[in-house]
This record gives structure tokens, C-alpha cells and sequence, in this order.
């Protein structure tokens, strides 16, 4: 990657206390993200330099990742190589939220820590039975039971043809149908 031109001081204020919480071991999997902290710092000013660069809001988002990712092909990074870049972008946004859709959408499989999902606004409703939904569900249901709470809550009305345009096969639709009427407040 070319020298960048924003430093960490220019980053958003959101992405410097995500920093700042690696520096004082305040984010899950401290340890793991402070040897990596250069790279994730790295990658977070690519990614606000890129936006800049192309008038985009300076926030992972589906669109300034990709133009991210385009400009290091661009710079000769090989494509198999972009996963040094996508994984320090994927922790920030499993621990902030910002991105989210980006990270579950460019990754093969969801492998999100259940700690980071259930602190997540959309189990609030559920807090008080999380130990219950945890020892009874495998981490699979339980981040696809996420993934719909996530979905649900961007629409206005619950109905059927909203349901199907849900990205699950038929027999996932009808397991998390059980889950949900079995825990649904």
C-alpha cells in the first residue's frame, strides 16, 4: 500500500476509541488484536484515506471497503492477499457494529464470537434468557438467529414475502421459525 495520508489523529472518533479500547484491553480477544494493532490501524486509515479520496462517508460501509479493496488491487496486491486487509476490518466491525453487513457478506462463514452477538442492541430483548438461548442453541443458530434479528428490525412490517427475501434455505427458515416463536418476547 502506497504511504497514506491520513494518520491515526485523523481518524474518526470511533475508530480511534476502538484503538484506544485494543491499547487498554477493553475489546474482546484483546490480546490477539494488540499484537495486530499496527495492521488494524493500517487498514482503518487505508480504508478513511480511500473514502476521502473518492467523496465517500468516512465509514466501513459496503462501498468504501470495496473501493479500498480496489485501490490495493490497483497498487499490485495480489487478490488472495486482501484477507491481510478484510480480517483487521471485520474485528472493527464485530466490535463496533459499523460495517456489520460488509464483514458477514465478504467472509465464507459467520464466525463471530456469541459475547460480541449478544451485546449487540438486538438482544436486548432477551438479555434475561441469553444463559438459557446459549446452552441450548449451537453458535450456527445462534449467529443466524442474529443475522434475522438484524434483518427484522430494518423493516417497517414483518410479513411473508419479506420472510423469503431473508438469505436462508428453506429448512433454516423453518428451524429459525421454531427458535424465534420458542424465545420471541
Amino acid at each position: 500500500m502506497k504511504k497514506l495520508s491520513v494518520t491515526e489523529v485523523e481518524l474518526p472518533k470511533r475508530m480511534r476509541t476502538f484503538l484506544s479500547d485494543i491499547d487498554d484491553g477493553r475489546v474482546y480477544s484483546s490480546k490477539t488484536l494488540q499484537c495486530n494493532r499496527g495492521t488494524i490501524s493500517s487498514a482503518l486509515r487505508g480504508l478513511i484515506d480511500t473514502a476521502r479520496g473518492h467523496k465517500l462517508p468516512e465509514v466501513l460501509s459496503q462501498a468504501t471497503a470495496e473501493a479500498f479493496l480496489a485501490r490495493l488491487v490497483s497498487e499490485g496486491w495480489h487478490p488472495s492477499s486482501l484477507g491481510q486487509v478484510k480480517v483487521p476490518l471485520r474485528h472493527y466491525a464485530y466490535e463496533t457494529g459499523e460495517g456489520l453487513s460488509w464483514a458477514l457478506a465478504s467472509s465464507q462463514t459467520d464466525r463471530r464470537p456469541l459475547a460480541l452477538i449478544f451485546r449487540r442492541p438486538q438482544w436486548a430483548p432477551f438479555r434475561a434468557i441469553i444463559a438459557d438461548i446459549e446452552a441450548s442453541l449451537p453458535a450456527p443458530q445462534i449467529r443466524l438467529v442474529d443475522r434475522w434479528l438484524m434483518y427484522r428490525n430494518a423493516h417497517v412490517k414483518v410479513d411473508e414475502k419479506m420472510a423469503m427475501r431473508f438469505a436462508v434455505d428453506a429448512g433454516g427458515l423453518s428451524g429459525l421459525s421454531a427458535i424465534m416463536t420458542a424465545i420471541e418476547p
